[in-house]
């Protein structure tokens, strides 16, 4: 996790035995880390995998990338400090803090159980004083200081009539007895289940702790805070079913270990455990020493621990977990140290100067190694130097034979025979000034010895002696000022590796092409079971080159490599490459370009590398050359071991769509085992983690079925998923560990993305069938309403012919009044325009006769045809105006006795003419709501008819009253008056002819036809009295105002 790298160290030991080397890697955390309190006083590991922590300051779960803080309940957890926890058969973990009641707690789903599960009363109060070891026997003790153990049935009962004091120890036997003491007692007692002493241990002093059986035994150490003993099994003693208490001798070097050899002073806080695989730790104050299976001493951690703490330190509890990995609870943190057996061995590491150039296997398991300290013959399993030559050898070459050719950085080339150890120094290159021997190259096939050197190629036909030029370079003559670091033979030709890119030299006709790449400075070239060549280089990473396809395809630090200078490219039996570099060790995969990283911390002797140190013996064996010896390893013993670790969901969040926020879904999948996003939910963020508590980061890959083809790889170990298509899927994750190695175990998470419920198919079929049923509801209703309709169409088409039928009726009459209404105006226009002729001749003929005078007595005949046709085209005019809709009706607020004296105005030199009484009267403030122009043609009609149908001194009047609601204008006169045929068709055009006036006034026909019709746009009424001979009396009304 992030903050292991920031903040602990990781520690690597190499311990040079003749056998496997082991390698300690030790981390320390802290609250840096994540810790919730730098006092750590105990720890237990979980069914899962999970780590939890007992602190200062509550309860911590570790994942082995961040330490969480177990959710506060009522304040069980904080705010004190945890002092005890153990796992039991059932994965529960008994948590106990400080002195208050002991605390069951369910890890996996984070919950804190009641004690009323396993038989404890409500107002008891236990005390957890002991467990047996993970999912071994718990006991408790209570306020009284009775004894209670867990049974088998997971049910808490009491252990026979044992009574403890509050001072007192007690540890279980896998024999179901107790041994218990007193703090400060000088004797041990082990009772039964009956609660007398079954034996009776007189230790002579008082013991300071009893320790977790692994084997059936029991461990105790003497309390030291008043003396220390000579040695230390007079401290530690191990317990069996039967006999006396035994000492634990631990050596060094064969001899018991001395108190004195710990270099510690009183009070020694001494702690001891042992692991699986019987191998023992003693921690005392900040000591750590490692002993094997059978007590022999291996290791002092002591220096590397201080290191990590900068301080002195001293344990509180000791723990080894699932994988023997040991975990110290101090008062400064957490220490994490692994143990495992180192894959690769280590040579020339203790040298004066041991830098490594040149590396060649020889027979009889021995080693020819150019160093800076001298070239070097050495046992492979001993270690043991055979033979030494002076100067150091840059690189190696078989020579048939018993002979091996080095180059040697100088003019002078290295013989060195096999059968007697001897080395002999050849001055193999003359009058060659700032040239360097460095490659040498022996070919069987021609017996010629090619030299690389920094400048260009040189041969030799003649054992080395002398070296000449390489002479048919050919069009390629460049090659003789490049520096050569590598050469391979391929059947008739020889590839060589050059500063300035690949050289293919034909054994028979010399240098026979030049090949260059994206960069071109290349230390080695390897040409795989395919025929793809992998070239490294210095400073352009791995290159892939197809000859072929003439495709090139460049690796660098962007890819994944941990460097991009590199030495050599050998291939293992797996296909895997093997890449040493200025940073690490790289093993590369070629199909899928991952890289595994392996640095000090993993086992190698140096994270740099040197150039021409390499080397791969017939056996698969690789040898790579640094700056501090030789790594040599076998890369199945690498690979082969298999990554166990759990691999485990700890943590699910789902954003809520209906809370608008992200809850925590974590118990619900541990119960389900699979993920469900409800409709509308958005995404979920996944958390998981890798248990093997490896302080580098680890890689996960992951995909998803039917959405992703490849793997999608990332360092984070969170994932978020957003915007599922409905469906079920399933998520495949999976994880590799620091050693490069992916976990045996995968997760394989179900997911459920639910359509809508109106996606679904119950819903969808019960939709089809509420369809169908509304669908006959809509027939049966189709048909009802059809039949509904077809009698309403019935009806409607009865109605529409009678209403055709009254149309028609209606046209006929407007026919008839078409035809009327063409005749009045060829009769009513035709008499005044006749007239006018008539009076136009008549004019003629008295000017013609000079009768002037008579002239002006026919001006008022044609004023009277002239009025006659203006009032006919008005009329007309305005009936057309209103048959057509288009009248210009605008009622406004019209004052009446104003309106009535215009009129008057209006008509009083025509009644005056024919000596009629005109005269008007309104009530002041008498008012109606009409259109102006329409009133106007009312009431010009009205008075014009009465006027016409008056006799000379007769009377018209006009007045205007209130009555009924209503505002009546009432137009009077003394004249002719009309008889009931007349009244009966007086507002329609047919029936009638237009009367002449009592002066003989012609009239249109149409005046009351459309007072009628202006009377109905204006809501008005018409009411007509008359009789014949007795004048007429016509009233318009109109509704009345406020």
């Amino acid at each position: 996790m992030p903050c292991i790298h920031l903040s602990a160290l990781l520690l690597s030991l190499s311990i040079f035995c003749s056998a496997q080397e082991l390698l300690v890697n030790a981390q320390l955390f802290t609250v840096e880390d994540g810790l919730s309190d730098r006092s750590v006083f105990c720890m237990a590991q979980d069914n899962r995998g999970l780590v939890w922590v007992g602190t200062g300051n509550g309860l911590d779960r570790f994942d082995g990338e961040e330490f969480t803080p177990v959710p506060d309940e009522n304040g069980r957890f904080s705010a004190g400090m945890i002092t005890g926890i153990k796992m039991d058969r059932d994965g529960l973990l008994w948590i106990q803090k400080n002195r208050e009641p002991v605390i069951l707690f369910d890890p996996e789903k984070e919950t804190i159980l009641p004690l009323e599960k396993v038989g404890v009363a409500k107002d008891e109060k236990l005390e957890l004083v002991y467990s047996g070891g993970q999912g071994s026997a718990f006991y408790f003790r209570n306020e009284e200081g009775r004894v209670f153990y867990l049974d088998p049935r997971h049910l808490i009962a009491p252990f026979g009539k044992i009574q403890l004091t509050s001072n007192g120890h007690v540890k279980p036997t896998s024999w179901n007895t107790l041994l218990t003491g007193s703090t400060g007692s000088q004797f041990m007692d082990e009772l039964g289940m009956d609660g007398h002493v079954v034996r009776r241990f007189p230790i002579g002093k008082t013991y300071h702790d009893l320790y977790e059986p692994a084997d059936n035994q029991l461990y105790f150490v003497i309390d030291s805070k008043q003396f220390l003993p000579p040695f230390l099994h007079d401290l530690l003693f191990s317990i069996e079913k039967e006999g006396p208490p035994t000492p634990i001798v631990l050596t060094r070097g064969g001899s018991p270990i001395r108190i004195a050899d710990l270099q510690v002073t009183v009070p020694l806080y001494l702690r001891f455990i042992k692991d699986s695989q019987g191998r023992m730790w003693l921690v005392s104050n900040e000591k750590v020493w490692l002993f094997n299976k059978d007590g022999e001493f291996e290791q002092d951690l002591t220096q590397q621990l201080l290191s990590l703490s900068k301080s002195n330190w001293k344990a509180n509890h000791l723990f080894i977990d699932r994988k023997d990995r040991l975990w110290i609870s101090t008062g400064l943190g957490l220490f994490l140290i692994e143990l495992k057996e180192n894959p690769f061995h280590h040579y020339l590491t203790q040298t004066d100067n041991p830098s490594i150039r040149g590396i060649i296997e020889l027979p009889n398991d021995r080693i020819l190694a150019g160093t800076y300290d001298g070239t070097k013959v050495f046992d492979k399993k001993s270690g043991e130097i055979i033979a030494t030559a002076p100067g150091y050898a840059l690189s190696f070459s078989n020579g048939g034979g018993d002979t091996i050719w080095g180059g040697m950085h100088g003019h002078s080339l290295l013989l060195y025979k096999k059968g007697d150890d001897s080395f002999h120094r050849l001055n193999s290159l003359t009058n060659t000034a700032n040239v360097e021997t460095k490659v040498p190259y022996y070919d069987p096939s021609t017996g010629a010895l090619y030299i690389g050197t920094n400048n260009g190629l040189f041969i030799s036909v003649d054992k080395g002696l002398p070296c000449q030029p390489f002479p048919t370079l050919n069009a390629f003559g460049d090659l003789s000022h490049q520096d050569i670091f590598c050469f391979y033979a391929a059947g008739d030709s020889i590839w060589i590796a050059s500063t300035n890119g690949l050289y293919l030299l034909d054994k028979k006709r010399g240098i026979a092409g030049h090949f260059l790449f994206p960069f071109n400075d290349i230390r080695h070239l390897h040409e795989d079971r395919t025929g793809i060549f992998w070239l490294a280089t210095a400073g352009g990473g791995l290159i892939r080159w197809d000859r072929r396809q003439g495709a090139t395809r460049q690796y660098t630090t962007r890819e994944g490599l941990s460097h991009n200078v590199i030495y050599a490219v050998y291939e293992d039996a797996t296909g895997h490459l093997w890449l040493p570099s200025n940073n690490g060790l790289m093993r590369f995969e070629k199909e899928t370009g991952e890289v595994v990283v392996f640095q000090p911390e993993d086992g190698i002797t140096h994270e740099e590398f040197n150039t021409y140190s390499h080397f791969q013996g017939a056996d698969g064996r690789l040898y790579f050359g640094g700056l501090n010896g030789i790594t040599a390893f076998y890369p199945e013993e690498v690979c082969a071991a298999e990554n166990d670790a759990p691999f485990i969901v700890t943590q699910l969040q789902q954003f809520d769509s209906n809370k608008g926020k992200l809850v925590n879904k974590t118990k619900d999948f541990l119960d389900t085992k699979r993920i469900l996003l409800k409709p509308g939910d958005k995404f979920f963020i996944l958390d998981f983690s890798l248990l093997d508590f490896a302080a580098r980061g680890h890689i996960y890959g992951w995909r998803i079925d039917g959405l992703d083809k490849e793997w999608n790889y990332q360092t984070d170990n969170s994932l978020r998923l957003n915007a599922l298509d409905y469906g079920h899927f399933t998520l495949h994750i999976k994880a590799k560990g620091a050693g490069g190695q992916w976990a045996r175990e995968e997760l394989h998470l179900p997911i459920d993305v639910p359509k809508p419920f109106y996606l679904q198919w119950h819903f969808i079929l019960t939709a089809i069938f509420l369809l169908i049923l509304a669908a006959a509801l809509l027939v049966w209703w189709r048909i009802r309403h059809l039949r509904r309709e077809a009698q309403r169409l019935e009806k409607i088409i009865a109605e529409r012919t009678e209403e055709l039928r009254q149309k028609n009726a209606a046209l006929e009459i407007a026919n008839h009044n078409k035809d009327r209404f063409f005749a009045i105006i060829a009769h009513d226009l035709r008499s005044p325009l006749i007239s006018l002729g008539g009076i136009v001749k008549k004019v003629s003929f008295l000017m013609q006769r000079n009768r002037v005078d008579e002239v002006q007595q026919l001006g008022q005949h044609i004023g009277q045809a002239v009025s006659q046709v203006h009032t006919l085209l008005d009329n007309l005019l305005n009936w057309a105006l209103v048959q057509d809709d288009r009248f210009p009706n605008r009622p406004v607020i019209i004052d009446l006795p104003e309106a009535l004296n215009e009129i008057v105005e209006l008509y009083r030199n025509t009644a005056e003419a024919k000596n009629v009484g005109l005269h008007a009267g309104a009530p002041s403030g008498c008012q109606i709501c009409c259109d102006r122009n329409a009133l106007s043609t009312i009431l010009r009609n009205l008075v014009d008819n009465a006027i016409k149908f008056t006799p000379p001194d007769g009377e018209v009047s006009i007045s205007a009253f209130q009555e009924g609601g209503r505002t009546l204008i009432q137009v009077k006169d003394s004249g002719l008056g009309m008889s009931e045929g007349t009244l009966s068709n007086l507002f329609s055009l047919g029936g009638r002819n237009s009367s002449q006036g009592t002066a003989g006034e012609k009239g249109t026909g149409l005046g009351l036809v459309l007072v009628k019709d202006l009377l109905d746009l204006n809501n008005g009424t018409i009411e007509v009295l008359s009789q014949g001979g007795c004048g007429t009396t016509i009233r318009v009304g109109f509704p009345s105002l406020g």
